[in-house]
């Protein structure tokens, strides 16, 4: 039996707090442990942070929070970047490797 419906339904504080001490693959593979094709296709229904109501496959929901991270990130380097500072690395294979991030100087030309 699956446990994602009861972390998509309702996630307790207690529910999660094992899961705040666990990083990476580790945390993923103790939330997705279990989940079916039908659990990944079940839709959940809510409301955006405008209010306006919206259905999504629980799927697309998961897919949606790295890529989302990604915006957000996005968003902070540019700002740093008009600032004119240089942002740290944000791109998770450098941090794993915790070499320094690519930038355009150090890409040779074509």
């Amino acid at each position: 039996m699956s446990t994602l419906p009861k972390l998509i339904d309702h996630l307790e504080w207690a529910d999660a707090r094992p899961l705040a001490s666990l990083r990476g693959a580790a945390a993923l593979r103790c939330i997705l442990e279990g989940v079916t094709e039908v659990d990944l296709a079940r839709v959940v229904s809510d409301k955006t942070s405008a209010g306006h109501p919206y259905e999504a496959t629980v799927e697309d929901i998961l897919l949606h929070v790295p890529l989302h991270g990604s915006y957000h990130r996005g968003q902070v380097a540019t700002l740093l970047r008009q600032a004119g500072s240089e942002p740290v690395a944000t791109d998770y294979i450098v941090f794993s490797r915790d070499g320094p991030a690519a930038t355009r100087a150090s890409i040779p030309a074509r």
